[in-house]
Parts: C-alpha cells; structure tokens; sequence
C-alpha cells in the first residue's frame, strides 16, 4: 500500500513508516472516488481544526468543535449551596450546540429569591428551555408544569399553568429534601 500525492504533472509514492509531510494541499487522486481508511482499517486520530462536508467551502459551516466533559452546578440565587451527583452532571458540545445534563438535591439555605443554578460550561447565547424531573418541589399557585429556563450563564426553574403566566420557582418552593435532575440544549456564545 502507499500513500501518493500530486502537484500538477508530477506524483510522489510514499511507503513505509514515519511521518511524512506535505507543502500545500493533500487531495485524492480523483474527485469523490476515494475513502480515507477503511471498515476495518481506520485512521486512529484526525488533527484538523475544521470539518467542512459535502464540498461547502464556507468558513460558517465548518464544524470546528467537539467536547464532551463534566460540571459542577453551583448555587447561584434562592440557596446557598447544593449537593451534586457529578456522574450526572455531564456535557457534549458540538460546534455551539451544548446538551448539558445534572442532577442536584438537598439545596442549603434557602430563600424566596428566585432559584438558580450556575456554573454551565458555556455560556449561553439566546434563551433555552430544557425538561426537568423533580422531588419534593412545591408548585406556586394553580400551576402544574415545571420547565427548565437557561439564558446568559445560569438556569431557572419556571411553573406555568393552564391561562396563566409562568412564574419562577424561588428557593423556599425547592425545599431543602428537593432533588432535581435535568437536561437542556443550548446555542453557546
């Protein structure tokens, strides 16, 4: 096997190990006939700085970002502190497109100040909702429904009902035995 590229009239052949370098572009031999590794034969790592598909040439659409990680919540209003389940407090960023999820319980300190939590890896560019699961949170008034609420560096809790404004949860309604686990996809900054 070996690798060959091409500058105008003149090819090279490389075979063999070590690193092999090349000025200018490296392209295949012909347009759309060639795979870069096989099923069974892959390449381990790419290092590149974007992915462009299908011939798009725009600098925009460009995937230049993928990371996944961890995060620490943190008690950003209407509490002092929080536990949290770091296993589920985990992260992916694609491009700007974040999917965070987490999973805190037994806020400290709490107030009526509006519930918030910090600490997001990114932050967030436009307004975002996300869904929740929570224990031993007190819904204000006639409002049955709980959504996750994510804007600039932090997430909210808001209770909406049917022909009724949405509200913020403040501390005192996420009791002190409160868990919640939660998820939401944002735009990042």
């Amino acid at each position: 096997n070996s690798l060959r590229f091409q500058t105008d009239a003149t090819a090279t052949t490389m075979r063999g190990g070590g690193d092999h370098r090349c000025e200018g572009n490296f392209r295949p031999w012909a347009n759309n006939s060639y795979d870069l590794g096989t099923s069974s034969d892959r390449w381990n790592k790419v290092y590149t700085n974007d992915v462009l598909f299908n011939g798009d040439t725009a600098d925009a659409n460009a995937l230049d970002d993928y990371e996944e990680g961890s995060w620490t919540p943190t008690a950003d209003g209407g509490h002092t502190g929080i536990s949290v389940d770091t296993n589920n407090c985990v992260y992916v960023k694609v491009g700007r497109i974040v999917h965070l999820t987490f999973e805190i319980y037994y806020p400290t300190g709490v107030s009526s100040s509006l519930f918030k939590i910090g600490g997001v890896p990114f932050q967030i560019d436009e307004e975002s909702t996300g869904s929740v699961m929570l224990n031993s949170v007190n819904f204000p008034g006639s409002r049955t429904m709980v959504t996750l609420y994510g804007n600039n560096s932090e997430l909210r809790l808001y209770a909406s009902a049917h022909n009724d404004s949405w509200g913020g949860l403040g501390g005192d309604d996420v009791t002190t035995d409160a868990s919640i686990l939660g998820t939401i996809t944002y735009r990042s900054t």
